[in-house]
């Protein structure tokens, strides 16, 4: 194939990549891939004795947005490839390790040649969802190296592939086979979890780390239930002892996680969350297991002042 042909398809693909992932969001990791960006096509994707693997070849790497296309060529006297192996159990769920490995030459501009190993990743999540004759997966990795391992700084790789004229049945202790293409790129990566005590939110000075709520707030008006000796926010990460008072103490503690957009609450990411949470226990008399996740969520580590 000519280096007009390769370009072409190339551009092709990345549009069809693109409609494919939008179609089908909700049912995979739903990634959205950015720059840069490496387009890859050719080989097969295969499930075979609890592994996912996939053999293609890179077509182009885009840097960026406005960057123009360069084409991704053999290492001298070698290959060029998309490589892709992750364990993964008789219901598709990761099992294990894997990695990505792209190998291949591309010139950047300027006497930056880039040339071998270009990128290596080891597998954090894997998607996939049976649709029909074209299948979809999709895959976040860790950077851990590559010659254009500089250009994903701060970020993980995301990878999405169809699988064409494909067997696979979302059952993955079944064999299964299809074509490859697809597309790989710098996603952002994910935040550990964080979460602020109640004796952090009930200091005065820590007050200005509030947000949509103030400490005199009616704790019944935003919970929408009654604890006795409890009155608004303040009191409620001052009540003392365990039962209902613990519970009501830690829900405090992951509204305020929750609502202020500077800590990463992932246990209960909304408002709506905790509330409802909170709710279900003190209606259902059982305070400790939730009162137990709020606690957890809350001492995952404070990153405010």
């Amino acid at each position: 194939m000519t280096h007009r042909n390769r370009k072409f398809l190339a551009i092709v693909l990345a549009i069809g990549i693109g409609l494919a992932s939008s179609a089908a969001l909700a049912a995979l990791l739903g990634n959205l891939i950015g720059f840069p960006r490496i387009v890859f096509n050719g080989g097969n994707t295969n499930i075979w004795s609890g592994t996912f693997s996939l053999d293609s070849l890179p077509v182009i790497l885009q840097v960026s947005a406005t960057d123009p296309p360069l084409f991704v060529n053999p290492v001298p006297g070698g290959y060029e490839s998309v490589e892709i192996d992750v364990n993964v159990d008789a219901s598709c769920n990761l099992a294990g390790g894997g990695n990505l490995l792209v190998v291949g030459e591309v010139d950047l501009g300027g006497g930056d040649v880039r040339s071998g190993t270009l990128l290596t990743g080891d597998v954090l999540e894997f998607g996939f969802l049976d649709a029909g004759a074209t299948d979809l997966f999709d895959f976040r990795f860790a950077v851990t190296g590559g010659a254009l391992a500089d250009l994903y700084l701060n970020e993980d790789i995301g990878v999405l592939v169809q699988s064409e004229s494909s067997n696979f049945t979302g059952d993955c202790s079944a064999d299964s086979t299809g074509g490859a293409k697809g597309t790989l790129g710098a996603i952002p990566p994910i935040l550990p979890a964080e979460g602020c005590t109640p004796g952090y939110w009930k200091q005065k000075h820590h007050f200005d780390s509030w947000v949509d709520f103030a400490p005199t707030d009616s704790f019944d008006a935003v919970f929408g239930r009654s604890v006795a000796g409890v009155t608004d926010l303040q009191s409620a990460l001052k009540a003392k002892g365990g039962g209902v008072k613990a519970l009501t103490r830690h829900a405090t503690a992951s509204l305020l996680n929750a609502s202020n957009p500077d800590v990463n609450s992932t246990a209960f990411p909304t408002t709506a969350d905790v509330i409802a949470a909170f709710q279900a226990a003190f209606d259902s008399g059982d305070y400790e297991p939730t009162k137990d996740a709020f606690e957890e969520a809350n001492e995952e580590g404070c990153p405010l002042n």
